[in-house]
């Protein structure tokens, strides 16, 4: 199984060699074109309009595969830089099964996740309530997070909706 980053370079790769095969196909088209419109002027135009309209199609596909793969390419930049994601680039991490987040009735799941990113002068990074001190892992454990640095939403938040994790955080 490839990864997400692969998987999107083989998409992106098999668009490009498409885009260049119909690009190829036009313009065999249009250089035999005078020969071709002596046989039946109106089958030619019909086939010169699907050519161009496959063309823009693919055009517009590989613009929106690009600008997709960009995007994704960004976001898992900012994930493992512990950057704070927007909700567009958690959701693209989630489609991928990058993040995986558990629901919580009231909050989408993106909100969840922002809830969870902590700053100060020193770190930045995601809380994550299973990590100990002594076991690490990927993000911050609670005992490391200073309250005071926590966003009012987010005390508001860990206080109501997670008060062990909340009791954790360094007074």
């Amino acid at each position: 199984m490839m990864d997400p980053i692969e998987e999107k370079n083989y998409f992106l790769r098999i668009i490009k060699k498409n885009l260049d095969k119909v690009n190829e196909s036009l313009e065999i088209f249009r250089q035999r074109k005078y020969e071709l419109q002596r046989v039946d002027k109106k089958q030619f135009l019909e086939l010169e309009t699907i050519f161009i309209e496959l063309n823009d199609a693919l055009l517009k596909l590989n613009d929106a595969a690009e600008n997709l793969h960009s995007e994704f390419s960004s976001a898992v930049y900012k994930i493992n830089r512990f950057q704070r994601l927007s909700k567009k680039e958690f959701y693209l991490l989630a489609s991928e099964k990058i993040i995986k987040w558990t629901d919580l009735n009231g909050f989408d799941n993106f909100q969840l996740f922002d809830f969870h990113f902590y700053e100060d002068d020193k770190t930045r990074s995601y809380i994550i309530p299973t990590n100990t001190p002594d076991t690490g892992g990927w993000g911050i454990a609670p005992e490391h997070v200073k309250l005071k640095h926590l966003r009012p939403e987010q005390k508001e938040f860990f206080a109501k909706y997670d008060p062990k994790t909340y009791k954790r955080f360094k007074k």
